[in-house]
């Protein structure tokens, strides 16, 4: 894979988020990423807004995702962010609201650009269509061991940009 755009490491992993509704979920995990200032406090609303209006559950096979996003607009470093829930929440599907998707992790890009949005959003959709990396996921205690397993896929992935 060419030089990357963005940031990933041990940090940008937390397990045993307990979330109580899918907004639940992704204000306590945007609650950290703020702390680590990877993003301003205003990232939250604009996060959550975005959610509300556009949300982000993933049908995908076996464990449930979802990819809360906003604009680049309260963004510190470009990054992506993962966040595995200790129970599944319903999350609003993707562009059928009326559907809800049980979800137990959370990517979330942080991006700025369209360059970094787009490089991005292919490593995370590549991830996520591993249904086994998906439950290793899941199912992991441990954030540096999360951070250890996407790593490795991410180093599998060769894109062009």
């Amino acid at each position: 894979m060419g030089s990357r755009t963005y940031e990933f490491s041990p940090d940008f992993v937390i397990v045993g988020i307990h979330g109580l509704s899918d907004l639940d979920a992704i204000e306590k995990t945007v609650d950290q990423i703020i702390e680590k200032k990877i993003v301003g406090p205003e990232y939250k609303d604009a996060i959550i807004g975005r959610e509300k209006t556009y949300p982000t559950g993933l049908p995908t096979k076996g464990q449930g995702v979802a990819m809360p996003h906003t604009d680049g607009e309260f963004v510190n470093v470009e990054s992506f962010f993962v966040s595995v829930l200790n129970k599944p929440v319903y999350f609003k599907e993707m562009g059928n609201s009326r559907n809800t998707v049980k979800v137990r992790i959370l990517f979330i890009p942080i991006m700025k650009n369209s360059k970094s949005q787009l490089e991005m959003l292919q490593v995370i959709v590549n991830l996520i269509q591993n249904e086994t990396l998906v439950d290793q996921i899941a199912n992991e205690k441990d954030p540096k061991e999360v951070y250890d397993i996407i790593s490795k896929e991410i180093e599998k992935m060769e894109f062009e940009f």
